[in-house]
């Protein structure tokens, strides 16, 4: 038994596919099979049921489990003895949500290459709740996002409540409201339920985005079915429509300073439910057994510095 039949038996388990494997692997089939098939000799049981469908036996799921320990130690021990050698080459696997990721990223990431040269990121664009899962399983060595679960494996670094801001263009707001559409834009600027809204039109995200399970709690809240006229899987489409009066949007208060920059005749609301304000807590994950290397430690100091001026601008 070795380290790599190790990794190639739970890449195996995660995919259950030996094509599908050994082509994220780079490596064959055949080398792939044999490395099982080793593991399988050494434990002297079947660690997967081949027919009628790849699955693990109740032995792989064993094993599964403690590899994914037996690998995160060995990684552990592979980052604490190159911060030892302190020669800073190695690489950071971290997780954005696709909401956020492509906001604060480009802000971040060239001061950080500047310190550290020789290291190598690999960006995930995933769900918050897949990414806790591939911080369990060692595939991340952090996330930003929204802690979902309650594993106690898992500790989250605050960053900030993010609000939620209703967001429409001048012309729509006098098409509906007419003459009060400027006495609406002052009522409302401290923030506004979303009864007030129920005619107009709206431009919404797809369900694989959290934001789509918050505004849905809005709008129940609020009585009423929004008119959905676009619903959108990217959130740089939505707001690249933002300036032709389709719609109204929802976005989280991350991305208003720049919009409002860019767009200054335009409105950004901030939503109220009967409890306040909406928010979103946004969070550092990390495995709490998982050792982190200088360069991540510099990287997790980098985001919560520019999330903390993030805030300070805003308010």
């Amino acid at each position: 038994m070795n380290f790599i039949s190790l990794s190639y038996f739970v890449e195996l388990a995660k995919n259950l596919n030996f094509t599908k494997t050994a082509q994220k692997l780079s490596t064959s089939q055949q080398n792939l099979s044999i490395h099982i098939k080793k593991l399988e000799d050494y434990y002297g049981i079947d660690l997967f049921h081949r027919k009628p469908q790849l699955k693990l036996t109740q032995a792989g799921i064993v094993l599964y489990d403690s590899s994914i320990k037996i690998l995160m130690e060995s990684n552990n021990v592979s980052s604490r003895i190159n911060d030892i050698k302190q020669n800073n080459i190695g690489t950071l696997n971290i997780g954005v949500t696709p909401y956020r990721g492509s906001y604060w990223l480009p802000m971040l990431l060239p001061e950080f290459f500047i310190k550290w040269p020789n290291v190598t990121i690999n960006i995930t664009t995933e769900t918050s709740a897949r990414m806790e899962q591939m911080v369990i399983s060692g595939d991340l060595d952090f996330f930003v996002g929204i802690k979902k679960g309650s594993d106690s494996l898992l500790e989250a670094i605050p960053l900030m409540n993010d609000r939620l801001y209703l967001a429409v263009t001048r012309k729509l707001l006098v098409e509906y409201f007419g003459r009060d559409a400027d006495n609406v834009i002052l009522e409302c600027k401290n923030g506004t339920t979303l009864d007030k809204f129920k005619n107009f039109p709206f431009i919404l995200l797809k369900s694989n985005y959290r934001l789509h399970e918050i505004v849905n709690v809005c709008f129940q809240e609020a009585g009423f079915k929004p008119r959905k006229i676009l619903e959108v899987d990217s959130i740089e489409l939505m707001l690249s429509l933002f300036d032709y009066d389709l719609g109204v949007f929802f976005l989280t208060e991350i991305r208003v300073p720049t919009l409002q920059e860019r767009y200054p005749d335009n409105v950004f609301l901030p939503v109220l439910l009967r409890d306040g304000y909406v928010f979103s807590p946004l969070n550092i994950i990390y495995h709490k057994k998982s050792f982190l290397s200088k360069y991540a430690h510099d990287f997790i100091s980098r985001t919560t510095a520019l999330f903390g001026a993030s805030q300070s601008i805003s308010q």
